[in-house]
């Protein structure tokens, strides 16, 4: 590339960064960091052929980096946004908050990271933090042993 360049490979990346943004493209900001790694190169002094490398090292690497990251992110157990009480009976909720007056109703957070009104079904003091099971469930309430 010509002498002092490198600002517009920088200002192609951040478009290009823009760009992936805008449109939701998953392969667009790998490629803006490989056109930036170019012009880092470029403002390095790096020769055309080294800029060329650093951009392709770059992308393969971080193509290949994406695809383990989403690989994994996609082998994680799938959480539902939608729960139902029915959906809870027989899972594990964590109390976080007792009522003060009834020690035995309280609020309590799933794994899928919801609130749930709880209630001990045999009338026990709820500990804060302490894992519950999901027995049955009464109106929008969970009854919890």
């Amino acid at each position: 590339m010509f002498p002092e360049t490198y600002w517009i490979v920088w200002t192609v990346a951040l478009a290009t960064l823009g760009l992936s943004a805008l449109v939701g493209e998953t392969f667009l900001p790998w490629l803006a960091v490989a056109i930036a790694s170019a012009g880092l190169a470029d403002f390095l002094g790096a020769g055309i052929d080294a800029q060329f490398f650093w951009f392709s090292l770059t992308l393969i690497i971080s193509v290949l980096a994406s695809r383990t990251i989403f690989r994994q992110q996609r082998n994680t157990k799938h959480l539902s946004i939608t729960e139902t009480t029915a959906d809870m009976i027989g899972g594990t909720v964590t109390v976080l908050h007792v009522d003060k007056k009834k020690p035995y109703l309280g609020e309590a957070q799933a794994i899928s990271g919801r609130l749930w009104r709880v209630e001990h079904e045999t009338g026990e003091v709820l500990v804060i933090n302490q894992p519950y099971v999901c027995k049955s469930a009464q109106g929008i309430s969970l009854k919890i042993k």
